[in-house]
């Protein structure tokens, strides 16, 4: 995200893309379905060169991290267990 904020500051259109494909990738791979879309806007912005939208989505995108971070926190806590897999046989 900071690398993003970094590229969207500097009109860097080229890495703008480059970094927002990347991370709406990982982000569709883990889960994070409000955060992928923002991510894809941002990527097509920026393949257009268009980047007038692209601080405001930057902005929603952060947001949207920071909501999941929050959500995610008491269970990445030192000493939290973590939920074993489902049995095969369930």
């Amino acid at each position: 995200m900071k690398q993003l904020a970094a590229a969207v500051s500097s009109s860097d259109a080229k890495e703008i893309r480059r970094l927002s494909h990347s991370c709406a990738g990982a982000s569709a791979t883990c889960g994070m379905i409000r955060l992928a879309p923002l991510l894809r806007q941002i990527e097509r912005f920026a393949d257009d060169g268009s980047l007038a939208d692209v601080p405001r989505l930057t902005d929603e995108v952060q947001r949207e991290f920071v909501r999941i971070q929050e959500f995610l926190a008491p269970h990445c806590e030192p000493g939290t267990s973590t939920p074993s897999a489902p049995n095969a046989e369930s």
